[in-house]
């Protein structure tokens, strides 16, 4: 048997907080859904389970959903959909910023809709996290690569009979070899 997908909807509007746990209870078991109705509430939620997808109003009576986005750096696997009665660009931004998979205007989406944005948001992230090996090794691969071409750079700044001089946006040296430093009649005391 599958485990149900455990929700934890984080919401202190019962008028809405109904419809969202209604459009989550299918009947099939997909979906497991826990209800707090604070910051406070959720994080003792968290304590004895961790949700598999947090759906949270972005203002609460004790604080705002950003201040349960760390848990999602914590966990990983923690998804965070983040919605408001505000279409607010710059709470988005910080929302997406802070690890929100999403940020939903309510009046933009029906509750009915939530199980479907849920099935997404967890696709999405599985998706990221499967990703991640694959770009710490592209990750350590590019740096590895990046200092073989400035060792390279280096070596042949170095061993030209010409001098070079490479200087910054705002006229400073950031390298000078010793061609050049010969042809200038000047000399580096380490």
């Amino acid at each position: 048997m599958v485990e149900p997908i455990y929700i934890l909807l984080l919401d202190d509007d019962p008028t809405y907080v109904a419809p969202m746990l209604s459009a989550f209870e299918t009947g099939d078991g997909t979906f497991q859904a826990a209800v707090a109705t604070s910051l406070t509430a959720a994080r003792a939620l968290l304590e004895t389970r961790l949700p598999d997808l947090i759906i949270t109003e972005w203002a609460l009576p004790d604080g705002c959903a950003l201040d349960l986005l760390p848990a999602a750096n914590a966990f990983p696997r923690l998804s965070i959909i983040v919605l408001t009665n505000n279409s607010n660009l710059r709470s988005a931004v910080a929302a997406i910023k802070a690890g929100a998979l999403d940020y939903l205007v309510k009046s933009e989406i029906v509750p009915a809709d939530l199980p479907q944005i849920a099935r997404r948001a967890m696709y999405d992230r599985e998706r990221l996290i499967d990703q991640l090996p694959a770009r710490a090794h592209q990750r350590a691969q590019a740096e590895e690569a990046l200092r073989e071409s400035e060792q390279r750079f280096r070596t042949l700044i170095c061993d030209v009979h010409v001098g070079v001089i490479l200087q910054g946006q705002h006229a400073e040296i950031l390298h000078c070899n010793q061609a050049a430093l010969d042809l200038l009649g000047l000399s580096v005391y380490p």
